[in-house]
């Protein structure tokens, strides 16, 4: 998955949005989304844009070029952890972090 590619899937995501619905707001087909998200195949300038005021991010944002104020920089991995975690109950997201806690605190004692 590219650069941009996350960022679109973060910014969508962060704005409680399906393929679908992206689809039906812009005009854009949601395979075509889907392709992008996944680094497929790349939007041109004009789509960017469209995306960016949709998802309430600069283009700048979307293309790697600039790191919002409020925007958290995923590497893969902590993506991919994203990705398993978001649809946790909030009692599974707590056992999670209580466990990342334990696991942390137990490697600084070593």
């Amino acid at each position: 998955m590219s650069n941009i590619g996350k960022r679109l899937k973060i910014s969508r995501e962060k704005n409680n949005l399906s393929q679908i619905q992206v689809s039906k707001l812009t005009g854009i087909n949601n395979k075509t989304l889907s392709n992008y998200e996944n680094g497929v195949s790349y939007p041109d300038p004009d789509t960017i844009s469209l995306l960016a005021k949709l998802y309430k991010v600069s283009s700048d944002y979307l293309l790697g070029l600039s790191k919002e104020d409020n925007d958290i920089q995923l590497d893969d991995f902590q993506f991919a952890l994203y990705g398993e975690v978001k649809d946790l109950t909030e009692e599974q997201k707590q056992t999670l972090l209580n466990m990342a806690k334990f696991l942390k605190d137990s490697n600084n004692g070593k």
